[in-house]
């Protein structure tokens, strides 16, 4: 073994496209982690303090739905209890606005990892072809058509590892 062989071999998955995947799974990790995190706790103790400000959640009123204007309710806060929920709300959003951001960023990274399975794929295929018109070449300069060359040679190009055996 080399020493800079790959620990996977080398196929169709290159070292920049491992180092991606890699870095796509701490990001999903870290995605589902905030998710769950802040439909558990982050969001429910911001909707109970709204709530407790809020007081009871019934008051007197008349409804907007037959005519009449509703005015919304006084919050039971001080000054300090208002800017600490305000403080609390502003904190949510930029929550949820940095977990959009990660999951943007999970994407554009799939993007990347895509785009180089590709050209991976697509540098394998070029060498297989450029090995085949090598193959064809060579037969056609011996006068033999290109299968029976490979056949004769033993490289294997009929889809066999092994050369035929002679049954």
């Amino acid at each position: 073994m080399t020493p800079n062989s790959a620990p996977y071999g080398t196929g169709i998955i290159s070292s920049r496209s491992r180092r991606l995947r890699t870095i796509a799974a701490v990001l999903l990790v870290g995605i589902i982690a905030m998710a769950i995190y802040g439909a558990r706790v982050l969001v429910p103790a911001i909707n109970r303090e709204a709530a407790a400000a809020n007081g009871p959640t019934a008051y007197a009123g008349v409804s907007p739905r037959f005519g009449g204007k509703a005015e919304a309710p006084r919050l039971n806060l001080t000054p300090r209890q208002a800017r600490a929920l305000r403080i609390n709300v502003i904190f949510e959003a930029a929550y949820w606005v940095v977990w959009l951001v990660l999951v943007a960023a999970l994407m554009l990274i799939a993007w990347m990892d895509l785009r180089e399975v590709s050209r991976s794929y697509l540098n394998q295929r070029r060498e297989l072809w450029a090995i085949a018109a090598k193959a064809a070449a060579d037969a056609s300069s011996q006068g033999l058509p290109a299968s029976e060359s490979s056949q004769s040679r033993g490289t294997g190009f009929d889809g066999r590892s092994d050369p035929p055996t002679g049954r």
